[in-house]
């Protein structure tokens, strides 16, 4: 059976850092509300992920970051994840030796058009994981994360982070490129 990916919750109330000896950027908040309906009318709790936390915590599964949820566009990885009272909590990173992030997505996140995170995966057993309520919502029983996607438009409305310190880290290593590229332009660096 193929394994779809299935967009969960979002993320909300998450930090932004940015480390440019690195090479990275590095997120964290939560990546999805216990209880929570998403726009894709799925609710999931900290049971949900108990088969995916196993693998993770023995080390056999570590999600991925994307871009829009495109298996393509792989542009960091998740370092930590803890199941909190209110919901998953992540800290991830991206990678801004990666060509496109540095010359594409990053601008977009400094200049705010681009905020939103989004969990994705699939059920562990195809739709016996699924749980459609009476309410009309699905209850998603089992569920494993392979990625958190940066996205414009999260399932979870109230999904986006914070890139204060993000923005004052960008404007740093810029400035320190404009004083290098001076330095040699005066020569008194080769």
């Amino acid at each position: 059976m193929e394994k779809k990916n299935y967009i969960l919750g979002g993320m909300t109330d998450a930090e932004f850092h940015y480390n440019s000896e690195a090479g990275r950027v590095d997120i964290a908040g939560i990546a999805c509300h216990w209880g929570k309906e998403n726009l894709n009318s799925q609710v999931v709790d900290k049971n949900s992920f108990g088969a995916f936390m196993k693998l993770y915590n023995a080390g056999k599964i570590r999600p991925v970051c994307n871009y829009e949820h495109d298996s393509a566009k792989r542009i960091g990885l998740i370092d930590k994840i803890d199941m909190q009272d209110d919901g998953m909590w992540i800290e991830a990173h991206i990678n801004t030796r990666i060509p496109y992030v540095s010359e594409w997505l990053l601008p977009l996140i400094e200049a705010g058009d681009l905020k939103g995170l989004s969990t994705e995966g699939f059920p562990l057993n195809g739709y016996e994981s699924l749980m459609q309520m009476e309410n009309g919502l699905v209850y998603v029983k089992d569920f494993i994360l392979s990625a958190i996607a940066i996205t414009a438009i999260p399932a979870d409305w109230d999904a986006e982070f914070s890139i204060a310190n993000y923005i004052e880290g960008w404007k740093a290593l810029r400035a320190e490129d404009e004083a290098k590229r001076n330095a040699v332009r005066l020569g008194l660096i080769m």
